[in-house]
């Protein structure tokens, strides 16, 4: 479909052939405003879940489902969240001391080379060595 604009005056604009004004919240359709108020699909679906209204084979499979994945407890989500960060916070440590032990192996070999240099310019200059 096409999109129309008839100028910076105009009022309106055109999808196709039918003239649609620009402020559509004006016009928002009935659907979209139900939309917006109804319950989640999935709280409907479990509603009716609940009230015993699926066939036999869908209860089946739904309470598989159900069954598969228990509801968890405040508790056992805490303790999950409190594992989580505990593993994270000994990652970023374990990031840390690798980070901390490459810099160091590079301060060592920068050290180890300034003193291989000095060590030529001594050898070169017997007698500017202290």
């Amino acid at each position: 479909m096409a999109y129309y604009d008839d100028g910076e005056d105009s009022q309106m604009k055109r999808f196709g052939t039918r003239p649609v004004p620009e402020n559509l919240s004006d016009v928002e359709p009935y659907y979209e405003k139900r939309s917006e108020e109804y319950p989640d699909i999935g709280e409907q679906l479990d509603d009716l879940f609940k009230q015993g209204l699926f066939s036999a084979a869908m209860t089946a499979r739904i309470q598989a489902v159900k069954d598969r994945y228990a509801k968890e407890t405040d508790e056992e989500i805490q303790a999950k969240v409190t594992a989580h960060l505990a593993a994270s916070d000994a990652r970023v440590a374990e990031e840390e001391a690798l980070r901390a032990e490459e810099e160091t192996a590079r301060l060592a070999a920068k050290l180890r080379m300034e003193n291989e240099a000095l060590e030529e310019y001594y050898l070169a200059h017997p007698e500017e060595r202290p």
